[in-house]
């Protein structure tokens, strides 16, 4: 389970996970960690929403775009909109950022626009600190890279833009790599895809990951 509890929480819940109601969420398939969410609810404990956020990557990673995933994200939208928001806690920040995500990923791309404009991030957000700065850099960084797949409105789980160069690179090489390792081959790249690989700032990580992806068939 995700936390111990305490003879007075396993009392509690006794009747809880006994009930018709928790047997038919564990037989109708949900995943491990919504179970742990509607756990954390019944406890009354705070911030139950990134139990909901690690249940629909779970459901996601099983199926994108199934009905569980979409229903994930919703209902965690709605629990992020529920919490208070402090533009001086960086987990606030994370929270909202990751609603506006979802926003972006159920199709809702005026409703994560909103969101995502509304984000404040405090000068002294999470300290005062280098790594605190180092952090509220990151998120800045995140919260405005985001503007762009909602603009082009794109609803995919990872657009090419949000990752990491490291990661947008396999993403570029994703049909080359599925070739060499007999591999399902991956949807292919959109339009978009296609340009962000053109960029001159990747060439030289792409000729180098190509190089090793030639180099491992010998």
């Amino acid at each position: 389970m995700y936390r111990e509890f305490t003879p007075q929480e396993v009392a509690k819940l006794t009747p809880f996970v006994m009930s018709a109601e928790y047997k038919a969420l564990r037989s109708s398939g949900e995943t491990v960690h919504y179970l742990a969410y509607q756990t954390a609810r019944f406890l009354g404990d705070e911030q139950p929403y990134w139990l909901l956020l690690m249940a629909s990557w779970e459901a996601k990673n099983v199926d994108p775009l199934g009905t569980r995933a979409r229903r994930y994200n919703e209902e965690f939208v709605e629990a992020a909109k529920s919490a208070p928001v402090d533009a001086t806690a960086l987990e606030s920040v994370a929270l909202r950022f990751r609603a506006a995500n979802a926003l972006r990923e159920l199709g809702r791309f005026e409703d994560a626009e909103a969101m995502r404009a509304a984000i404040v991030i405090a000068p002294t957000a999470g300290g005062t600190d280098e790594e605190a700065a180092a952090n509220r850099d990151a998120w800045s960084d995140l919260v405005a890279r985001l503007a762009d797949p909602i603009v082009r409105r794109t609803d995919t789980r990872t657009p090419i833009d949000m990752l990491g160069e490291r990661e947008a690179v396999s993403r570029c090489l994703s049909k080359e790599a599925a070739e060499r390792f007999e591999e399902p081959v991956p949807p292919p790249l959109s339009a978009f895809e296609e340009a962000y690989c053109a960029r001159p700032e990747l060439a030289d990580q792409i000729k180098e990951q190509r190089a090793w992806l030639i180099d491992s068939e010998e």
